[in-house]
């Protein structure tokens, strides 16, 4: 993975972002800060420490007539941070990304058809008053099931 954890301050808050898996797919309500987050993103790439992340969105593509697998094509090493993802992942980009293993994605949207993602991939953005964060709920479960006072246990003969 290319990058296991992100963590920076910007517009006063601790953003921390840890990845579990080679795409992530962040979600969470609308108006949420998806796109405040992809901004921030955005704007560290300047920095040497993040000049390894790469940002699109559907105004990029659109502005810039970009086709998006040949300029993925392109990217080596890279976190590709992806923002409106509904607007401009088709099936075929979708499907280009399952299989681009020389690349990690953070993906902002809701749809995890043809992406391959299992659940440990799917977060949801968290905005408290300090921090951002990705919540994973389902290893949340997992975890939460695992550290219960109620433990199951069966023992065969």
């Amino acid at each position: 993975m290319i990058h296991k954890k992100i963590k920076l301050r910007a517009y006063g808050k601790i953003i921390e972002l840890c990845f579990n898996s080679r795409i992530t797919l962040l979600g969470g309500d609308s108006g949420i800060g998806k796109t405040l987050l992809y901004s921030i993103l955005n704007n560290i790439t300047a920095q040497d420490e993040f000049s390894n992340i790469y940002c699109i969105n559907s105004e990029d593509i659109n502005r810039h007539k970009i086709k998006l697998i040949s300029m993925l094509k392109t990217k080596e090493n890279t976190l590709i941070v992806i923002d409106n993802a509904e607007e401009i992942l088709g099936k075929n980009e979708r499907q280009f990304i399952c299989r681009n293993f020389v690349n990690q994605y953070l993906i902002l949207g809701r749809n995890r058809s043809y992406l391959g993602i299992g659940d440990d991939g799917i977060g949801e953005l968290k905005v408290t008053k300090t921090q951002i964060y990705i919540e994973y709920p389902e290893l949340k479960k997992v975890n939460d099931i695992q550290n219960s006072p109620y433990k199951f246990t069966i023992e065969l003969p």
